[in-house]
Order: structure tokens, then sequence, then C-alpha cells
């Protein structure tokens, strides 16, 4: 590599990390100046779009690496972003290569991993299931109802408020009249089970989106953990191993998140069960947590990634058993070498770069705490 070209590699280096920083802070005076430093270095900006998807994420997702959101509110389960973030957005909506990237990032991503537009990666879906009405009408203003990608959006929203939020939503399957009637029905559920109602439902209802229902699953999926000697373990969902499924960065598979797989299996919330080998879950193309609702019928997992389903439900206590069996063989295989250098970054192949022994050990304790716990809630 000759000197210009590293030179050039560095500046657009220097402009990416002042676009993450102006994002970060979602400052319009720190993105004019990234905006600014580009054109100076003829940097090509479609190669660092700042669409609608990525500032919306970077304001409601909460990243395992980053809990505390500063630009939204929580109020009575719902994430509302605060005055900043709209008057970014408007700033991004003016400039009008914003919506241009916008629309062409979905069409890029669709050819390349779908066969058809999927409602789930509509930025309008993601602000739908945070329950943030204020906002949702505000983009209502400036998308196309009709796009691809918005087909079907009150489907899909009423679809996830049934699976995440009400633990008997089978009795809902066989409603019958028109989607009003059907609203009205899961409204009422909601009521008798001291479940806050979905504050978006009825504005999307009205908002006359194009129908596109799909049933929601209501067989149980075969889920399993499988030990590998010597590498890890495979997670096994209906026949698909998750381990070797393709990753965003295009290598092989995932890595496990031991403490967060240990909660995903027994906990309501959001978590991290798969990551990058970096640790990095966005590298591995994983931009949102999997979804958690532990209920006396299974648990629910909603994935935003479509791998190979994005709801399924599944009995979670034969799967930690199988989780602690393949932890045990992992320690007993390394703890002989590594139980004497527990800050070692290297030595297990299922997990992500930077995992220590001593992490590692109190994801198997964890692990085992759980299991005692479960034994016992069924003694009782």
């Amino acid at each position: 590599m000759n000197r210009e070209s590293s030179e050039q590699i560095e500046r657009e280096r220097d402009y990416w990390n002042r676009r993450k920083m102006a994002l970060e802070h979602l400052s319009i005076e720190e993105l004019e100046d990234a905006i600014r430093f580009g054109q100076q270095n003829n940097i090509d900006e479609a190669r660092f779009d700042l669409t609608l998807e990525v500032v919306l994420r970077s304001v409601y997702i909460k990243n395992s690496s980053d809990e505390k959101k500063e630009h939204i509110r929580e109020i009575e389960g719902c994430n509302l972003a605060k005055d900043e973030v709209y008057l970014f957005l408007e700033y991004l909506f003016r400039r009008g290569d914003f919506y241009a990237f916008y629309s062409e990032l979905f069409g890029r991503r669709y050819s390349e991993y779908y066969k058809e537009p999927r409602v789930h990666d509509s930025p309008l879906f993601l602000v739908a299931i945070q329950g943030d009405r204020k906002m949702l009408a505000f983009l209502l203003k400036h998308v196309d109802h009709d796009a691809p990608y918005n087909q079907g959006l009150y489907d899909a929203v009423l679809q996830h408020y049934l699976f995440m939020k009400l633990p008997d939503w089978g009795n809902l399957a066989n409603v019958s009249g028109s989607q009003e009637e059907l609203l009205d029905s899961v409204e009422k559920q909601a009521d008798s089970l001291c479940v806050k109602r979905s504050p978006v439902l009825r504005m999307l209802l009205e908002a006359d989106f194009p129908s596109k229902y799909e049933k929601l699953p209501l067989d149980y999926s075969d889920v399993h953990i499988v030990s590998i000697p010597g590498k890890g373990y495979r997670f096994i969902e209906n026949g698909t191993d998750w381990t070797a499924s393709p990753r965003g960065n295009g290598s092989s598979g995932y890595a496990h998140n031991d403490a967060d797989m240990v909660r995903a299996l027994s906990e309501s919330g959001s978590f991290y069960p798969f990551t990058c080998e970096c640790g990095i879950e966005e590298c591995a193309g994983l931009w949102e947590p999997i979804q958690c609702l532990n209920t006396e019928s299974g648990m629910r997992w909603y994935k935003p990634y479509p791998l190979p389903m994005s709801f399924i439900v599944f009995s979670p206590k034969p799967v930690l058993v199988e989780l602690e069996r393949a932890l045990t063989a992992i320690d007993e295989r390394v703890k002989p070498e590594w139980s004497s250098k527990p800050e070692s970054e290297y030595g297990f192949p299922h997990a992500p770069f930077g995992t220590t022994y001593s992490s590692f050990e109190e994801a198997l304790a964890f692990c085992r705490k759980r299991l005692k716990e479960i034994k016992v809630d069924k003694e009782q």
C-alpha cells in the first residue's frame, strides 16, 4: 500500500468516527462538521449511510455494551424519544439525501438477503414496538405507506404484541370478524391480565397499511444445545445450526455469550445470547437483542434476524440442562490449563475474544443456580 492510499484510509476512518460521534450525540453541528470534512477530502458519503434505520436503532436499542441510553425516557413500559431526536431527524429529512439513502439501503438489503421485503426490518416497526406514539406519528408524515417494507405493518405489530405481551394469546387465534373486533378482543384480554394496552395499534389500524397477515406459530419449536468436544456447543433450532449460520461479516457462525444464554433461557427481557467472535454483536449483523418472555406455557423468543423464523416458543428447562452439561464439559477440558490464568483471553472456542476463565466460571455457576431455582419452583 502506497503512502497516498494509506493517508486516504486514515481520512475515511476519521470521517467515519466523526459521523459516529455526531450520531451518538445527535448533534447537528458535529454532523455538519463531518460532512464538510468528507467533502473537503473527496469521501463518498454513500459508503457511510446515515439512515433512518441507523438513527432509530441508536436511539432505542440497548446494546449489551451500552446499558444506558440518553436519548429516550421510559414511561409505563414505553421507550419515548426525547426532543433532540426529532430535531436531528428533521435536519436529516431536510437534507434530502437522507431519505434516498433510507430507501436504497432497504433495496440493497432485500435483494441481497431476502426474496421479499421483511416488515420486521422497517424503522416504523422498530418504533411501534417501543410504544412511541409521538415518533410514529412524526414518521408517518415522511414515509410511504405502500412501500414494500411497510406491507402488513399493523399485522406485524399486532403479532408482536400478542406474542411478547399476552401470555395466553393462543385463544385469539379463532377470533372472527373485522380487524376492529379483533383489536377489541385483544384489548379486553390485556385488561383482564392487567397488561398495558398497546399505545400504537389503533393508530396503525387507522393509518390503513396494506394487510399482509400471517398466522403466528402455535407449535413448539424443537430447540437443543449440543455439546461439541473441544469446541464448545451448538444451538439447534428446528434443525438449523446457529453456530454454523452465516454471520454478517461473512464468517461461518456465531459465538456464544454464556451468561446471556442462561438469561435468555430463564428470564423475561432483552439479551444477546449470540455474538461475534470479537464480542461486538453488530459485527455479526446482530443489530438488536433477542426479546424473551418467560411464561408458564414456555419460553417465547422474538428474534429480529431471520434464523430461521422470528417468533419461536419452546420448553426452556431441557435446553438449560443441556447448556449446563455443555459448559461443564468445557470446564473439565480447560480448567487444568486455564484456572492458573484467570485473566487469559484465550482457550474458549465457543466464546468471543476476551472471555476469561473467571467470567466463564461465573456463567457456569449462574447456569447451575438457575437450574436449582427451577427445580425448587417445580417442587413447591
